[in-house]
């Protein structure tokens, strides 16, 4: 929901570190986060990366200015893209190099931009498909993040956590009883500045909380720019 300390943000809350892994504000600022699966480089004494989500969306800094302030070793390894509804740069705590995110359909797992994971090409041509269309749902978009296809194990990564946690992490949907995809999240933005958010959220077992199958977003909310 929108945070009561900060009204202008619209986010969910990880209830540990008080950071985010996806937010907006009503004044169009845009951050969203993923870690980079490097098991070798994980410590556990290191600070929330959520927090670093909610802090660029609390402050009126430009993405370049509030990362030169930051200090990305501190954390454990990250990717941000951070920006507004107009513009978009991407920034990866291993590469440390502001990227600017251009037009098109980009993907983003737990790698760098675009880097071809199955589940990233999966997404990004399940991206051009619905995009082809003349009426655009978020029902569409919201059963690309459902996808729960396998790869075939060659086209799997490499990324140091063995082939049955790549298999276990490599469908777009993950789902499993200890560990798995949490929450759903699709925004829309049309070119009057309309805004609109859903999220599903899911249980240990991958189903949605208190709702049938068929998609029901949680928590729907609209504003305008």
């Amino acid at each position: 929901h929108f945070w009561e300390d900060c009204p202008q943000v619209l986010a969910g809350r990880d209830l540990n570190g008080n950071g985010t892994w996806l937010g907006m504000t009503v004044q169009g600022r845009v951050a969203g986060l993923t870690n980079v699966r490097d098991p070798g480089a994980f410590q556990t004494d290191r600070p929330s990366r959520g927090g670093l989500v909610s802090a660029y969306l609390i402050s009126e800094q430009d993405p370049a200015s509030f990362l030169n302030l930051q200090q990305p070793g501190h954390f454990n390894p990250f990717n941000l893209i951070l920006g507004s509804v107009q513009e978009l740069v991407f920034f990866s705590s291993l590469e440390q190099e502001v990227v600017g995110i251009g037009p098109g359909i980009h993907g983003l797992s737990n790698a760098s931009l675009n880097t071809p994971w199955p589940k990233v090409t999966t997404g990004k041509a399940r991206m051009a498909e619905l995009l082809d269309r003349k009426v655009l749902n978020p029902e569409d978009f919201m059963s690309i993040l459902q996808e729960q296809t396998q790869p075939d194990d060659a086209a799997l990564p490499q990324t140091g956590v063995g082939l049955e946690l790549e298999r276990f992490l490599a469908p777009i949907f993950i789902k499993g009883s200890s560990y798995g995809t949490r929450s759903s999240s699709v925004i829309m933005v049309d070119d009057q500045g309309l805004v609109r958010f859903w999220e599903r959220t899911h249980d240990g077992k991958g189903t949605q909380k208190g709702a049938p199958a068929t998609w029901a977003p949680d928590r729907e909310f609209s504003f305008c720019l």
